[in-house]
């Protein structure tokens, strides 16, 4: 990202190094979920209870 940004102070703004960079944030951006997904379910690996399901309607109503 760094150099994407020194060429971009160099050459001027050009469409291909926007591009770029846009490509570099988005894949950050998925990287970043991906991890926070992970460590959610890291959690669990080891015989843990696993994450809540949502109950349905139905459950829902004969609980109350």
């Amino acid at each position: 990202m760094m150099l994407y940004e020194d060429a971009i102070s160099r050459f001027g703004t050009k469409y291909e190094l926007r591009e770029a960079i846009d490509r570099v944030g988005e894949r950050q951006l998925a990287d970043s979920q991906w991890n926070a997904r992970l460590e959610y379910f890291a959690q669990f690996i080891d015989g843990d209870e696993a994450p809540a399901e949502t109950a349905t309607e139905d459950e829902a109503d004969s609980a109350s």
